[in-house]
């Protein structure tokens, strides 16, 4: 019997990714795929700033960026009038401020690469066939295509396996939600005709359904539309295509060479539970929705990256595998609740047919598109930025943080954003990136007007730190024009950072692998810090009990 310490079924960017950041943090990993080969469909194309900063410490992002379209806006339309433009970065604060457009075989291919160059691989032709949960792990038996089994004994099993996952299937979990009875069509396909605005997403509403534009390179575009409830379930044809381009967009376009034409229906349902026991679902897996705002890929990549490091502190770091995993559901679920939620919403607004509903519609929106507030709203909302955990296992309430500064800096369960700063020598340091790939991180501020007894303090708390939880690195930022002699501090010349982090007196954040602050404290001291990870150690207990637990 072959063992593992996580055993991921399904290679996809999703299970590609999981196995990617078990490979960066050091796990023993298995991937299996039953396709023998790559997909060669572009399916998902969009990745947003808040998947592009979560893939970032694993040194695919520059490339995914290189190789991408990068759309300048979304533009949405009723009939030919310009309801909206929302322009791509628009209030996005990242160093990857815009959405870029790549086809999911292509993703797949870059991040397939990465992980062969840190020593994995994908399995090919191998397919999940059930399992047993033991106290201890998961026993999991594999068909080759051979029709040979293969029984593999894993620490961690996750389910990267797609809208039909055979893990969630072998667990009966339960997978709720509706089936929408529209059908929709898509190809990818040339365009000729000037109406298309080059590099910007087209969404046209009409009375006959909605139709999207989807720029992917040069002359290439996806193209979505929706069809009448009585034309069936076929794959389109290019003549069927054009149809619908010519009656619902903005005329004059040519559809010629499509490489991809498909009809699909939509589902929008989710799991119960992301973690039994010991097996875990991710992506596809465990929720689905409309495509509408391309977020589902997106959303299955932070599923995975959310994953990674708390098998890390499970595996590695002596953290209590029951806690950190019910923290994975309890973080990852309201969040695809919450895409699912907004992307029918938005399917469904596209698909008014009333007269009335659709005049009062497109007014509210063309009203509300003359706010730059509003559209810088709707930006970040995009970039998936905004998600917010709420307190639980590994968010702590604000408590330390003084009422009067809540609205300043970044409260726990939201993304650390960046601050510029200066190292000894002057040179310019994000702080952003100097987070970025590390394990747990706290930041020491001195606050915005610093005298000598705060050195004192915060190296009696980088000491405590260094002491007593040795596995976080520890930064501090000093608000002078003057370095401290002896101190290998970084400098907050101007005290912009201080401000952007809402830091008037001495403070600190505990930054989490993922980028989220998990707790905050103003003024800094350490004890909320060693409570918090006393309260996460795994305890002697029997091992049962530990998968009961989780």
């Amino acid at each position: 019997m072959n063992d593992t310490e996580v055993l991921i079924i399904g290679a996809g960017p999703v299970g590609v990714t999981l196995a990617l950041e078990c490979w960066h943090r050091g796990l023993r990993c298995r991937i299996i795929e039953k396709r023998t080969e790559p997909s060669d469909k572009s399916k998902a194309l969009a990745i947003w700033s808040a998947a592009q900063e979560a893939l970032s410490h694993l040194g695919v992002v520059d490339e995914l960026r290189e190789r991408s379209l990068h759309p300048r806006a979304l533009r949405m339309y009723s009939g030919r009038r310009l309801l909206v433009r929302v322009p791509s970065a628009l209030g996005i604060e990242s160093t990857y401020p815009d959405m870029i457009i790549l086809p999911q075989c292509e993703t797949e291919a870059i991040l397939t690469a990465r992980l062969q160059a840190l020593g994995g691989g994908i399995e090919r032709g191998m397919e999940f066939e059930d399992m047993e949960q033991k106290p201890d792990g998961v026993l999991v038996r594999l068909r080759h295509s051979d029709e040979q089994i293969e029984e593999v004994f894993c620490q961690y099993l996750a389910g990267c396996d797609g809208a039909h996952s055979a893990v969630r299937h072998a667990l009966a979990a339960s997978f709720e939600g509706v089936a929408l009875p529209q059908c929709f069509v898509l190809c990818d396909v040339e365009i000729s005709g000037a109406a298309l605005v080059p590099n910007e997403i087209g969404i046209y509403w009409s009375s006959r359904g909605f139709l999207a534009f989807f720029p992917i390179r040069g002359r290439v575009w996806r193209v979505i539309a929706m069809r009448g409830h009585a034309e069936g379930t076929a794959n389109p044809t290019l003549s069927e295509m054009q149809e619908h381009v010519t009656e619902k967009g903005p005329g004059g376009l040519t559809l010629s060479n499509p490489t991809w034409l498909a009809c699909f229906r939509i589902s929008e349902r989710k799991v119960e539970k992301f973690t039994h026991g010991r097996v875990m679902l991710a992506g596809d897996a465990a929720h689905i929705h409309s495509p509408t705002g391309g977020q589902g890929m997106n959303t299955g990549l932070q599923d995975a990256v959310n994953l990674g490091w708390k098998l890390e502190g499970i595996l590695r770091g002596g953290l209590d595998g029951g806690k950190l995993l019910a923290s994975y559901h309890e973080e990852r679920s309201p969040v695809a609740a919450k895409v699912i939620e907004e992307a029918g919403e938005l399917l469904r607004v596209s698909m008014m047919s009333n007269p009335a509903a659709r005049l009062v519609r497109d007014n509210a929106l063309w009203l509300a598109s003359r706010s730059r507030k509003f559209l810088t709203k709707r930006s970040i909302a995009l970039s998936g930025l905004d998600v917010q955990y709420q307190p639980g296992v590994l968010i702590q309430k604000d408590t330390y943080w003084p009422e009067d500064y809540l609205l300043m800096g970044f409260p726990p369960g939201s993304l650390m954003r960046d601050g510029i700063v200066l190292t000894p020598q002057g040179i310019k340091v994000s702080l952003l990136a100097m987070i970025s790939g590390t394990s747990w991180h706290l930041l020491l501020f001195s606050g915005r007007k610093p005298n000598y007894r705060d050195v004192s303090l915060l190296d009696t708390i980088k000491a405590d730190v260094e002491s007593e939880t040795p596995w976080i690195h520890t930064s501090v930022i000093w608000c002078s024009r003057e370095s401290i002699p002896g101190k290998d501090w970084l400098r907050d010349e101007d005290g912009s950072a201080h401000r952007h982090f809402g830091a008037e007196l001495t403070a600190a954040y505990l930054v989490r692998p993922d980028g989220y602050v998990a707790l905050r404290l103003q003024p800094a001291h350490f004890t909320p810090i060693r409570e918090y990870f006393a309260s996460l150690q795994a305890v002697q207990k029997s091992a049962s009990a530990a998968v009961s637990a989780a």
